[in-house]
């Protein structure tokens, strides 16, 4: 029997067998030789935007894990196919437009329903961030739930956004159409990648930031930047929020953070995501040196001791402050 799970979702006291009778591995990732050669047969009469989309991914730390999956690498080629995607585009960015082709239909032929009024784009994604970050905070380490819970979270989103004049039926109709979830068993839904459950959170999570002036946004992060899970919600966050400021200033501050510096590092790794004309100003371009100084002088006292490998989150860090500097 074969079984298979996300890395983050792998609980080994799951399964009925000992250790002694069963045989774990990895599905290796592609290297780079393998990324260029599955860009390459995307691209056999477009070389040019296939060499685009090659330069984009290799530029940005947080491309990684893009690059490393046939899913996300396949929807990467697909939008690079459709847009012209600039050289200092974040992974914030493209999921975006990879999110906003999906909502429009791009893929998938027109239909339409009788006696119903289709919702825009952008009403869409607001909605599925909202039921998104719902799941997230229903199960923060997974990335799949019960259909019915699924359903009572989106006619709970419908009515908070007041959206029921469209018609639920037409409504769930239309969520079901994008394709961003599967089925992996009966009665089960789970997203494509969890990291689109995690842009979505990050999504709703700025919006009622900056829209509903949520009082306890940064209560709520401060509280969240310790969990694991809400990791890469955090770093997509930092690049949603037109002024990212507090945010940043609150992760990276020395007094509220661990003696291993976690909270520095997730911080460090979200710089990247920062939206360019944000990151240029000259309040953001401080908060980005201190960062980088501080990051970078604490894994380099850990270098010089031999210690280093007591920080490999500080470690991981490192490619993202280049980026962002």
């Amino acid at each position: 029997m074969l079984v298979s799970s996300r890395l983050s979702a792998y609980d080994p006291g799951l399964l009925p067998w000992p250790a002694a009778e069963r045989v774990e591995c990895r599905i290796a990732p592609f290297s780079p030789a393998q990324r260029r050669a599955f860009v390459g047969r995307w691209f056999p009469h477009d070389p040019a935007s296939g060499t685009r989309l090659q330069t984009l991914l290799g530029h940005n730390p947080r491309f990684e894990d893009l690059t490393r999956n046939a899913l996300l690498l396949s929807l990467a080629c697909a939008v690079g196919e459709r847009h012209e995607l600039s050289p200092n585009i974040t992974r914030g960015e493209l999921y975006e437009v990879i999110l906003g082709d999906m909502a429009k239909g791009e893929w998938k032929p027109e239909t339409s329903s009788p006696n119903a009024t289709p919702l825009s784009p952008d009403f869409l994604l607001r909605l599925l961030a909202r039921i998104a970050f719902a799941r997230l905070r229903a199960n923060p380490a997974g990335n799949w739930f019960r259909a019915d819970d699924w359903i009572d979270d989106c006619i709970e989103a419908i009515e908070k956004l007041h959206l029921k004049h469209h018609g639920t039926d037409s409504i769930l109709a239309q969520l079901n159409r994008i394709g961003l979830l599967v089925s992996p068993a009966d009665g089960w839904l789970m997203f494509l990648h969890r990291s689109f459950l995690e842009y979505l959170a990050a999504r709703h999570l700025a919006w009622r930031a900056e829209t509903e002036r949520w009082p306890k946004f940064l209560a709520f992060v401060d509280k969240k930047a310790w969990d694991p899970h809400y990791q890469e919600v955090m770093m997509f966050l930092a690049g949603r929020l037109a002024d990212p400021r507090p945010v940043l200033a609150l992760l990276a501050d020395e007094r509220r953070d661990d003696y291993f510096h976690h909270r520095l590092a997730v911080v460090a790794q979200g710089l990247p995501e920062l939206q360019e004309a944000v990151r240029v100003t000259p309040p953001v371009a401080a908060l980005i040196d201190a960062i980088t100084k501080r990051a970078v002088s604490i894994w380099w006292s850990y270098r010089c001791k031999d210690t280093v490998d007591a920080v490999p989150h500080l470690t991981r860090a490192l490619p993202a402050l280049g980026r962002a500097n």
